[in-house]
């Protein structure tokens, strides 16, 4: 199965030098978010971002040309969901990952480390498709994952404190008598 890699030697510093030469922020700040990175065994983008050095629309765009991968704004974006069915939900959440589109045998899948070539290769096993990886824009991938995998325990969840909720009546039962139309209901105890 082929998979669309990237490569990821060098891109912080690429990365980096593209927001200073853009002039998104300073060597002095680079520097010491570089620091900080090495510190705290984070990565250079969650560095900028959590100290709010640049936005993630800035480094989505700044990425996307590094990278050379595609930028998609979720909000905006019409989800396929067979491509959603292709990953299960559990892996959805624990990786990161949503899929937004199925092409052929090409999956398109946001997800905020579209060098994680461990990841691209994980996806391309599981579903048996070649693997895109995109950027989501404005970030918002967590609340697109929500809204697109709604997992049948948490509707089960919400269902049952609906209808325990005090003051709500008791779940009803629908009796359909033979004969021309009559519905007649009685509460179930």
């Amino acid at each position: 199965m082929a998979v669309e890699r990237r490569t990821t030697e060098g891109i912080a510093e690429k990365v980096g030098r593209a927001l200073v030469e853009g002039a998104f922020l300073n060597p002095d700040q680079l520097k010491a978010s570089k620091a900080k990175a090495q510190a705290t065994g984070k990565r250079l983008t969650e560095v900028l971002l959590a100290d709010q050095v640049v936005t993630p629309e800035t480094l989505a765009t700044v990425l996307s040309f590094q990278l050379n991968v595609p930028v998609v704004e979720l909000r905006q974006f019409r989800i396929q969901p067979e491509a959603v069915a292709l990953v299960p939900e559990e892996v959805a959440r624990e990786r990161g990952v949503l899929p937004l589109s199925l092409e052929g045998d090409v999956l398109r899948v946001a997800m905020e480390d579209p060098q994680d070539v461990q990841l691209v290769d994980t996806l391309a096993a599981l579903t048996h498709k070649r693997i895109k990886p995109v950027l989501p824009l404005r970030g918002g991938l967590r609340e697109a994952i929500d809204a697109n995998y709604k997992s049948t325990s948490r509707m089960a969840e919400e269902l049952s404190q609906i209808v325990a909720a005090p003051g709500a009546p008791p779940p009803r039962e629908v009796r359909v008598a033979p004969g021309p139309p009559r519905l007649e209901s009685e509460a179930v105890a």
